[in-house]
């Protein structure tokens, strides 16, 4: 699957639907987002793409089971998992 979108609300339902529900807000309101998902594999434990061109904030609740790998092109990302916390800048 292959969702681009400039749309937030288009990029939240093909997130939710990839991953779960939750919660996006646009840091710079006077960009656009730009949102890339890009999914391939089978359910349950596929590989997720996922770039906005705007600087978001997710709050994607708790996960159970969540294995997440980090890649960086360009700008700065902080994720949190419990007490667990990762900036890169």
């Amino acid at each position: 699957m292959c969702v681009v979108t400039s749309d937030l609300q288009e990029a939240i339902a093909a997130v939710s639907g990839a991953y779960c529900p939750h919660d996006v807000k646009v840091l710079e309101s006077n960009r656009g987002i730009d949102a890339v998902l890009e999914t391939s594999g089978g359910a349950g434990r596929q590989p997720i793409t996922l770039r906005y061109a705007a600087p978001v904030k997710i709050d994607a609740g708790t996960f159970d089971n969540l294995l997440l790998f980090k890649t960086y092109l360009i700008g700065a990302a902080e994720a949190t998992q419990g007490r667990n916390a990762r900036q890169r800048r």
